[in-house]
């Protein structure tokens, strides 16, 4: 997973470089710092208008959420998909609108549903039906 979101994102690596030497003495920090770190990224993409790299990033999210594991699909959903909505999308505004035309097919289904996860018309499980 890190791989493929390392070579669609080549600015990742820096982002990755700084909160390991920052948190290098917490082995558990990686993967919940790395996600922050790459949504923050997607907004300076989709501000920049950085298409490809924006393009990329979202074809990535979209092999995890359709090709990954359980493990995978959860983080490529409720870390990535969901950090994007609560963080930069409240109410789903403008910028939603903005990130939800990048995505593929599983994924935009998924962003959809986050809502729903959220407003608890449905469990956590069915977010992945």
């Amino acid at each position: 997973m890190l791989r493929l979101l390392l070579e669609a994102c080549p600015q990742l690596q820096f982002a990755l470089l700084q909160l390991m030497h920052e948190h290098g003495s917490d082995p558990n920090a990686g993967l919940d710092l790395l996600f922050p770190a790459l949504t923050d990224l997607m907004l300076d993409m989709l501000l920049s208008g950085d298409d490809e790299t924006l393009r990329r990033v979202c074809d990535v999210i979209e092999r995890l959420n359709h090709d990954g594991n359980a493990t995978v699909q959860r983080y490529a959903t409720l870390h990535l998909l969901d950090g994007l909505q609560q963080t930069y999308t409240p109410a789903g505004g403008a910028m939603g609108e903005a990130f939800h035309s990048y995505l593929g097919f599983v994924s935009a289904q998924r962003w959809e549903r986050l809502g729903d996860l959220r407003a608890g018309r449905i469990v956590e499980a069915q977010l992945f039906d």
